[in-house]
């Protein structure tokens, strides 16, 4: 796995800007009219008016750095101001908004939080302000993974999602092994060491190097002994076995269930293949069966997931059923069609005050 050094060897800079958004920036976007909703003056009494950008509300956005990119302090945020950013950017005022979809709360918490970690990275702040902004960010990727799960690519890419959420990953990582070797301990470590063997149970080799370097307090972790035992029933095909670690998870550690969730697909499919080929040409299987089997939200969900992979689903005393070796199992090439949200994870996640407490709040072990 390509390792994203975040801690590289930047400049080392102390930044000087006070407000969520550099005014130099804030002044380019309120003439070019390049501010979100969530940035805009309230207009109060008169919407007809053209929007405004509230200095109160603006927030730096991200550019990407090139090599003739020179950052300079005005444009920084110190660590106090980008710790009062996480907070406006993850509140209830942002997070809460119930007239905004949450695909554009994202979009727009996605790009500022990037821009967070990278003020954070070019003034190298390694402290337990870094840990926890990083581990807050982290979280939000995490639960958008699922909250977004159905959405179109145009609203939502899961792969640059992941992406971003594993350079989150990498950078915690380092900074969590340089408090060690300065003899400072991080209280929510084994909780995002557990995140990083979640986001990459399909490489086993890069799961081999992280348990063998994990400390021994880490691996024997509730965190880590729950990711385990998923893993271990990943590996083994032992479908009933994960799917009732997933079950656990979606009540016991929410965010662990979200990348759970993201593996479901592949499991469930997998299952069915070794299904339909046990037993006889035409045997039956109630759909019941596999709603149980497979974690399926409803027996609905699961007759759709056999239909999208050809397998014929019949009814028998007014009960669907499916036919075992009538015809091969056809693998989607694009999957997408597939992936569910989680009904067991929306009823934890019912509503938006959910989110934003599993984003501030360590994840839970019961």
């Amino acid at each position: 796995m390509a390792v994203r050094q975040e801690l590289s060897n930047a400049v080392r800079l102390v930044g000087t800007c006070l407000q969520m958004c550099p005014a130099k920036q804030m002044r380019e976007r309120e003439s070019g009219n390049d501010f979100s909703i969530f940035e805009a003056a309230d207009m109060g009494s008169s919407p007809s008016r053209r929007p405004r950008l509230d200095p109160r509300r603006a927030v730096k956005k991200y550019y990407r750095s090139t090599v003739d990119s020179q950052f300079v302090p005005e444009d920084i945020r110190p660590p106090a101001v980008l710790t009062r950013t996480l907070d406006f950017l993850l509140s209830e005022e942002v997070l809460g908004r119930a007239d905004v979809p949450f695909h554009e709360v994202y979009a727009f918490v996605r790009d500022r939080s990037r821009s967070v970690r990278q003020d954070f990275t070019v003034q190298q702040v390694q402290d337990s302000v870094a840990v926890e902004a990083f581990e807050r960010i982290a979280r939000f990727h995490i639960v958008s993974c699922h909250v977004l799960c159905e959405e179109s690519s145009l609203r939502y890419d899961d792969v640059q999602n992941t992406e971003q959420l594993s350079n989150c990953l990498i950078t915690l990582s380092q900074l969590y092994d340089l408090h060690r070797q300065q003899g400072r301990g991080c209280p929510n470590e084994a909780e995002f060491r557990a995140y990083d063997l979640l986001l990459n149970f399909h490489d086993p080799q890069y799961i081999g190097q992280l348990l063998r370097r994990m400390p021994p307090a880490v691996l024997k972790s509730d965190q880590m002994n729950l990711v385990l035992r998923a893993y271990s029933a990943f590996t083994l095909r032992n479908f009933r076995r994960f799917f009732l670690i997933f079950e656990s998870a979606s009540v016991s550690s929410v965010l662990s269930a979200c990348l759970l969730n993201r593996q479901v697909v592949q499991i469930r499919i997998e299952g069915l293949k070794v299904l339909n080929k046990m037993g006889r040409k035409g045997d039956m299987l109630p759909a019941s069966y596999l709603q149980r089997m497979f974690g399926f939200n409803s027996i609905e969900h699961g007759v759709d997931f056999c239909t999208q992979l050809g397998i014929p689903v019949v009814e028998t005393d007014g009960y669907p059923h499916m036919v075992l070796k009538q015809v091969a199992v056809s693998e989607p090439s694009n999957q997408r069609s597939l992936v569910r949200r989680s009904a067991m994870l929306d009823a934890v996640l019912n509503g938006r005050h959910a989110v934003h407490d599993c984003i501030r709040h360590r994840d839970h072990i019961s």
